[in-house]
């Protein structure tokens, strides 16, 4: 689901991946935190971010099928 297709509502949480260039190297960052600036628990940011995953996948998949129409 893009940005444009996300349901109305208000967003409660957040999982924030940065990916930066330094002269040396690649880093990641990772960011997980309620709107009230809180960390979020283990299990919730991990869950989010398996659904995150599993959406990226179905929707790779479905643009891979769209090809062939």
């Amino acid at each position: 689901m893009s940005d444009d297709e996300q349901a109305e509502g208000m967003v409660i949480a957040t999982v924030t991946i940065t990916r930066v260039m330094t002269d040396e190297d690649i880093v990641d960052h990772v960011k997980a935190e309620a709107t009230d600036g809180y960390e979020l628990g283990l299990a919730e940011a991990l869950g989010m971010m398996r659904l995150a995953e599993d959406t990226l996948i179905r929707s790779r998949l479905d643009d891979e099928g769209d090809d062939d129409d």
